[in-house]
Order: structure tokens, then sequence, then C-alpha cells
């Protein structure tokens, strides 16, 4: 009897020790999975990343995922031939990888040294999990395409095209919604630079929302200068071609017509 009342207060005196647990907190997201088969970029799937397999998935998919597993994965040319087949039966196009689509101006960008790297965001927010892609894929191309055009023009060395890169930096800065202006024109930029960079300076305003901004707010600007000047940043006034003509009647489209078909040789305009 003395024994088990001892052990009674051992317990008790174990158990006042320990004291209160504090609770655990737990997140939780949701996770949404598509039981008919695997999520984009499907030409991963395709080349053997498989990730958790669904017995409910399409036959189409099940059969590739049997060849790897099996050890006799798909090659190139089947690969090709099965992201094929799934996106017609999709009716959809494959999901870009980003790396992908700004690689074409980041390869031409490496031409011009000393850039620090810069770090890409295509996608803007526009409410709690809703996104958009805000920068495309031709962007990146038609922006590599033209650096390499000033960099043979003027050199890849010159201050010019380091500040041409550094202004299309600027503009790449906003596919993510923020708003960050390239630098105005510097007083002894070549007139091509500086007509580029109006074009960039005008590229960073639409992908950084500036326009958005005013619809929202209910302001209406007589021109894009207004809405620029109205999110605090400098309007600036750089000479420009007098071939830059507005298209506004048939005769002016034909008048820019006659001007692409008399552009000079070297590209200027």
């Amino acid at each position: 009897m003395a024994a088990m009342k001892r052990c009674l207060v051992l317990l008790v005196v174990t158990l006042g020790a320990v004291g209160p647990a504090p609770a655990c907190l737990v997140e939780s997201w949701a996770v949404f999975t598509d039981a008919r088969g695997p999520d984009a970029p499907l030409d991963a799937f395709a080349g053997g990343r498989l990730g958790v397999l669904l017995p409910s998935y399409a036959s189409a998919y099940l059969a590739v995922a049997y060849r790897h597993l099996s050890g006799h994965p798909l090659d190139d040319e089947e690969v090709r031939a099965a992201v094929g087949l799934w996106q017609r039966r999709l009716g959809s196009t494959p999901t870009p990888n980003p790396s992908d689509l700004i690689r074409p101006w980041m390869d031409a960008r490496a031409i011009v040294a000393g850039r620090p790297y810069q770090e890409i965001r295509l996608e803007r927010q526009i409410g709690p999990g809703q996104w958009y892609a805000n920068c495309l894929a031709d962007a990146f191309v038609r922006a590599a395409e033209t650096l390499r055009s000033r960099a043979a023009i003027f050199g890849a060395d010159s201050a010019g095209v380091r500040a041409w890169v550094d202004a299309q930096d600027a503009v790449f800065a906003n596919c993510d919604g923020s708003l960050r202006l390239p630098a105005a024109p510097e007083p002894d930029l070549a007139p091509m630079l500086a007509a580029d960079r109006a074009y960039q300076i005008a590229a960073a305003n639409f992908y950084g929302g500036a326009f958005d901004e005013a619809t929202a707010d209910g302001f209406s600007g007589t021109d894009e200068a207004s809405l620029v000047e109205r999110s605090g940043h400098q309007v600036a006034v750089v000479m420009g071609s007098p071939r830059n003509v507005k298209i506004t009647t048939p005769a002016d489209l034909e008048l820019a017509e006659y001007y692409l078909k008399t552009e000079p040789a070297d590209g200027c305009r």
C-alpha cells in the first residue's frame, strides 16, 4: 500500500512538471490535381519526369509512363510525337517554360560586357491568387533582335549600347506590374538610340500598368504623357524621325509603305 502511494505521488509530480504543451500551428493550402493527365509542361512528362502517376490518367499518358518505367524511354522524335498528339487531343498549346521565353533576350544581352544579371518575373498579379502573363515571348525576341542590330551599328562596348541594355532591363523589370521607367535619353545619345529610348519608356509604362491605374481611379488622360506624369515621372521630349508618321487615313498608310520601301540599308529611320 505504501509503495502504491509513493507511485501515485511520483506520477502526480511528474505530470505537474511537464506543464501544458504548446499547440502546433498547421498550415494548409489547396492543391488541385488533374486526374485525367499530368500537369504542364507535357514535354517533361514525355521525357521521363513522370511525377505521381494516377490510374485515372488517359491511356496515352500511361503508355508513355510504361515505356519509361520498363526501361525503354522515348527518344526525342517520339517525345515530340507524343506531345503533339496530346496537344491535339487537348486542343491546346504547350505551356512555355519562363526560362525558354527570356532566353533570346538573355543570350543577346550577354554580348554586352559588364551588365549584371537581372531576374525577370513574367506574370503580374491582379488579385488574390490571380495572375496573368504580362510579358510575352515576342517581346524578348524583338528586344534581342534590336540589341544585336544596335550592337552591330554602334559596337557592343559603346556607351550608347550599354545604356540601351540598362533601359531595356528597366522595361522588363515592369513585367511583374511594378513601375520603373528607363532614364531620359542622354544629351549626346545617337538619334536612333534616343528614339529607341522613347519607345522603351512607353513600353515600361505599358507593362507597369500606368494605364490600368488611371482607369481604376477614373482618371481620363489626354494622352500617354499625362498618364506618365500622373504616375509621378518626368516626361522627356526627344527628336524623332520625320518618317515616323501617325497612321490615321489610307493616305497615311500609303506614305508609311513608301517610307518602308525606301528605308536606308543601315536600318536608320
